[in-house]
Formats: structure tokens, sequence, C-alpha cells
């Protein structure tokens, strides 16, 4: 009798060594015989991990890494859609009152369905070495700019009369009939350099 008591003990206190299951331990469950007080002592198999909560968790974390990417996604669409110039139809372009330096002119002509831009003509301040003062001077360009994707950017180099000039032409369309850029010239003329500078500009078409 008192082994059998030992071993009930025993038994009941193997069935309390148990740790958390997901770390992988073991639960001991006793059973106490109806014969010479014998007990058996049976394991129950390891608990599995809580599988369905951790395929929740995962599918929730694709879900929430999938909208991340769809709003990211339509985002950078936006802005790349946003960035893109316009075509430009053909015609002549010409700067509003307000939209060139104060009291210049300028216009443009578009060929070549929106690829070509040329005829170049300006009136512009100009500042020339030596001269304290600036004064109004007329820009014509034979040279023709290249449209790609909207925009042109370009610097030519003309001879005229023993005068040579440097153009410098860039400009965006941001619709098929208005367009804003910067124009600058740079003229040698008897030894002298004159030069507009950079100036800014829109223009529409019309």
């Amino acid at each position: 009798m008192a082994r059998a008591a030992s071993a009930v003990e025993e038994g009941l206190a193997a069935a309390h060594m148990e740790t958390n299951a997901c770390n992988g331990s073991k639960v001991a469950e006793v059973e106490e015989g109806g014969h010479g007080g014998r007990v058996n002592v049976r394991h129950a198999p390891r608990a599995d991990p809580p599988r369905r909560l951790k395929r929740s968790a995962r599918w929730a974390d694709q879900q929430g890494m999938r909208r991340a990417l769809a709003i990211g996604l339509l985002a950078a669409v936006a802005m790349t859609g946003s960035a893109v110039a316009a075509t430009p139809l053909d015609g002549t372009f010409r700067a509003q009152k307000g939209k060139v330096q104060a009291g210049s002119e300028l216009s443009f002509k578009v060929s070549g369905g929106g690829t070509k831009v040329g005829q170049l003509r300006a009136r512009l301040l100009e500042t020339c070495q030596g001269e304290g003062s600036s004064t109004m001077t007329t820009i014509t360009s034979n040279a023709t700019w290249t449209v790609r994707g909207g925009k042109f950017a370009a610097r030519k180099k003309e001879v005229r009369a023993s005068t040579t000039y440097y153009t410098t032409f860039e400009g965006e369309f941001t619709s098929r009939s208005r367009v804003s850029g910067s124009i600058r010239q740079i003229a040698y003329r008897a030894g002298k350099r004159c030069d507009t500078y950079k100036v800014p500009f829109t223009a529409r078409r019309g």
C-alpha cells in the first residue's frame, strides 16, 4: 500500500510539471488502476500552437501591405501624370502683356505636329560691357528647337553680320496651348559682349 501511495504521489507530481504549450512542454495525466493500487501515467500529446491565430495575423499583415502598395502606386501614377507635359498644337505662341519682362515682347512658332519650335522673335533689355545702362534690343533667330515630351531646351549658335549670337531657349508646354519657359541671348560684336540675361516668360497660342 505504501508503494502504491508513493506511486500515486509521484504521478500527481509529474502531472503538474508542465510549461507553456507553445514552447513544446508535455502535459501528464494520472490514472489510478483498480488492481493492486497500480498507477498509470499517460502523457497527453504536445499541444499545437494556435495556428488559426497565426494565419489570421499573417493574412491581416499581407492585406495591409497590399493596401499600402496599392496606395503608393496610385500616388506615383498621379504624380507622374501631373509631371507629364503636353504636346502643343501647331501655330504661333505669344507672350501676353505682363507675362514677360516689362515692356518686352516674345513670340515663336510651333510646327511639325508639335515637334518643332522656331521663328523666335523677342524684344528684351540688353546690357553691354562698358555701358552703364541697358537698352532694348530685338532678338531674332533662325534656329529650330526640338520638342520632346512637351519640352524643349537648347543653346543655339548663329553668326550674322560679323556678330556671334548664343541663344538659350527653353520651355515646357503645360497644356496644348500654353507654355512657360525662359530665354537668354549673348551677343559678341566688335569685341564687346552684350547679355540679356535669363528672362522667364509665359505664352499661349493665338
